[in-house]
Order: structure tokens, then sequence, then C-alpha cells
């Protein structure tokens, strides 16, 4: 069956978008290790292998690296942006399948030399370069496939893949530096004829395989849950009629959804529009054809429950009101929102603003980091205190002195007070004067506030 490209003339999309790809991956049908290596294409499940018990930061030189998760059963997550560098944190024996998430671009020089125990490797469709020695002497590994955003397969890339029996090579790969294969015994690379596949595997007296004509190859791989549509807009001519055939039973249902129309400039485009419905979860080839003749294979790949990402806030959440938050499935973009809870504020410590003193009361204020609203607390005025002796015996017609022997610091004298005139009296300065025999008390009393009390006996 010769494969024909459908680019121009269909898109298949999630509820979302999702559309055709123009540089297809290619899949040789006769190939019976390839769908071995394909780990959870409709999307990473990371409730699906158990505890995690390890993770971090991809790498040794900063946040911006990609990050990892090392799952109870020997998968190895590695997801975010960027490249692929030196291993930090996972031992080469932990762990024996590697799925990458879609966003990493590179797999650098010797990410996963020797490791030996590595059988499946999921490369996404954002990857451009598999550097030197990637996978250098892995020599569990099976089987991998390269997608056609791969453009340069580095020098030893998979030197000593013992295992390693076939690997398809897209044409977009347009360099395979020296040994990338080297001391793989028993591998055939399949890939057309004029391409940089064949031109490597004459110079290193490799086997080679032609991708033949009449092989069923797959035009595009397509994401999707189980029970959400994959939505279709055709372009076409009015007249034509598309079907949607399953080759296993996928129990799909497909459904003309309507049609429309743009004229411009005397040009009409006419699209119609369908839906297709998975009731089995899997992997499943679809036919697809059109007024009954076959333009191409699809692979649809069905996961049994959505894949949540970890959310993209919509409406930041304030100290006081709440905020939206955005979920996207992985694989078929369907999306829900959660109500985010509103912060309340976040206070800095507190800080005074106005001392106390024994007189006034003081001030301490905070600020909200995030609105910047401001509190206020009192602080209480500082307590004080004053001293004189306690006792004192004078005879009668004397006067004595009585001084203050200890006070808080600003205080002053406000009065002192005798409780028995008739016995001693006192001044403004503390001077006391004994009248006649008896006993009294002399009081003195601060501006603060505070008092103090001598007994004053007369003999």
């Amino acid at each position: 069956m010769k494969k024909r490209k459908l680019f121009n003339s269909i898109c298949l999309a999630t509820a979302m978008s999702l559309t055709l790809s123009l540089f297809p991956l290619e899949i040789h049908a006769e190939s019976s290790n390839q769908e071995e290596v394909v780990l959870e294409e409709s999307g990473f499940d990371e409730n699906a292998h158990g505890k995690v018990i390890k993770e971090g930061i991809w790498g040794d030189s900063g946040s911006d690296q990609p990050k990892y998760k090392l799952y109870g059963d020997g998968v190895l997550y590695i997801y975010g942006e960027g490249v692929i560098g030196n291993r930090v944190g996972v031992n080469e024996n932990e762990f024996n399948e590697v799925y990458i998430e879609d966003g990493i671009l590179e797999v650098n020089d010797g990410a996963f030399y020797e490791c030996k125990n590595l059988k499946k490797v999921r490369i996404p469709n954002s990857m451009t370069n598999i550097g030197e020695s990637a996978f250098s002497c892995c020599s569990g590994l099976t089987s991998i496939i390269i997608p056609n955003s791969v453009t340069n397969i580095g020098s030893q890339a998979f030197y000593g893949c013992s295992s390693l029996t076939s690997i398809s090579i897209p044409e977009s790969v347009t360099s395979i530096e020296r040994d990338a294969f080297g001391n793989c015994r028993r591998i055939k690379i399949i890939g057309k004829i004029g391409s940089e596949a064949e031109k490597y595997c004459k110079k290193y007296k490799v086997n080679f395989e032609e991708m033949k004509s009449d092989d069923i190859q797959i035009s595009n791989t397509f994401n999707g849950c189980k029970g959400s549509p994959f939505n279709l807009s055709v372009s076409c001519k009015e007249s034509d009629d598309f079907t949607f055939e399953c080759t296993d039973n996928c129990g799909m249902e497909s459904k003309y959804t309507g049609h429309s129309s743009i004229i411009a400039g005397g040009i009409i485009s006419y699209s119609k529009n369908y839906s297709l419905t998975f009731k089995t979860a899997g992997e499943h080839i679809i036919s697809v054809r059109r007024n009954g003749a076959l333009l191409e294979n699809d692979k649809v790949i069905v996961a049994e429950n959505h894949a949540w990402d970890s959310g993209k806030i919509e409406n930041k959440p304030t100290c006081t009101k709440s905020g939206k938050k955005k979920f996207t499935c992985l694989n078929c973009k369907t999306s829900y929102t959660e109500t985010v809870p509103y912060t309340g504020h976040s206070y800095s410590e507190w800080a005074i603003t106005k001392k106390p003193t024994i007189f006034k009361n003081g001030t301490q204020t905070r600020k909200c980091i995030n609105c910047r609203k401001k509190e206020n607390k009192t602080i209480a005025k500082l307590k004080s205190s004053v001293s004189i002796k306690k006792k004192v015996t004078v005879k009668a017609g004397r006067t004595i002195q009585l001084k203050i022997t200890k006070k808080s610091k600003g205080d002053k004298i406000s009065k002192f007070t005798s409780s028995n005139k008739k016995v001693v009296t006192v001044n403004s300065k503390g001077k006391v004067t004994a009248k006649k025999k008896g006993k009294a008390k002399i009081t003195v009393k601060m501006k603060s506030g505070c008092k103090a009390t001598c007994t004053v006996t007369v003999k």
C-alpha cells in the first residue's frame, strides 16, 4: 500500500486543538520490537508506577535543567525543558525504563552511558539531537524509535548496545556520526533509499533494509483519552465523503458534525467536521478513506484515564480574593478549573515605630508583603519605680532630709505628703520636721505615678 500524505487535506484534533504533523512519524510495521519501547505515548501516568523513591533536578548546574522522578517499578520520568546532561543523584542500575517528556530538546553526551539495565526509552517529538555516547554500552536496550524531530545522532550514541536488533531512522536525520551504532552486532537499520541511514550502513557495513512502499506506515500518531472525542476538520471538495475505520476492536464511533465554507477572492475553501470517540484504551490503527479510497493509516493511543498536568494559574489569588487554576489533560487537552483559595494577608515581623516611655505608650507596625496593608499595635508604657528608706527615727523638734535612693530614668518628684501632720510635716523637697512623739507615713509620688512610703517614728 503506497503511503499518501494527508497534511493538506485533513487535520486531526483533540477537543481543544491537535493538528496533523507536517513531518509524520514513520513506524515500520514489520519491526517486531518497536512497540515494546513506546512508553505511555498517551501521556505519562504518574499513578501507574508506584511510589516516588527519588526526585530532583537532572544535572548539576542549576534549576533551569530538566527534573526527574524515579518510581518504585524502575521507571525514570524526566520532564521540564532543556537538555538532559550529566546524571546526578540516580545510579545507572536503579532504572530499567526511561520516559522523556515533550519539551526536552537534547540528550547530552554520555547522559545514559553504561546503563546496562535500561531496556526501554521513550524519545519525545521535541528532541532534535542525540549526543555523543548518549546511550553507549546500554547492553539491555532492545529497540528504540527515533522520532522525525531528530536531525543528528552523535558519534557512538548507541555504541555497544548489543541487544539492539533493529531501528527505524526517519529522513529528518541528516547526520549520523562515527560509530553511532558501532559494536551493535545484531542491528538492522531500516530507512529510505538515499537517506543518511543508508549512507551510514554502507560506510560502516551495517545491515540495511529499505522501508518499502507497500509496508503499512503510520502517517501520524495522536493521543487521547477513552470517552473523550477527537475532533476533525477536513479540507475537501463539497462532494467528498470521509470514513474512518478501526483495524481492531477499539469500539470507535465516528460522527459527522457539520461543515463550513469560506469564499475568498473567488476561491471556495470547503471543510467537513467529524468526531471520533474510542471506548477501549490502548493503541489503535485507524484507516482514513475519502470516497472509499484509502488515504492513510494513523495510530491513535487512547489512555484509560486523563493525565492531568500540574495546572496553570489563570487568575492569581490575592489576600482577599480567590483565584482560578486550569488543569489540562496531557492526552486529549480536556480541561477543568479549580478555585484557588485567597491567600490571606502575609505580614512581616512587627517593627517598633514609636518607643514606649514611662509616661506614654509606644506603637509597633507590620505590613502585608503582598498588598501592603498596615496594622498597628500599642506597646504599653514602661513600668516605673521609686525607692526611699522604709523606716527612720527622729527626735521631736529635729529635721531630716528624705532622699530618693532609686528611680526610673527621666522620672521626677511630683510631691511629698504626710499621713499625720501633727506628728511630722514634709516640704516639696522631702525635708521632714518632727513635731511630737508618734508615727506618721511620708509618701513620695513621682510624675510617672509610682509611689514609695517611709514610716517616721518621732521620740
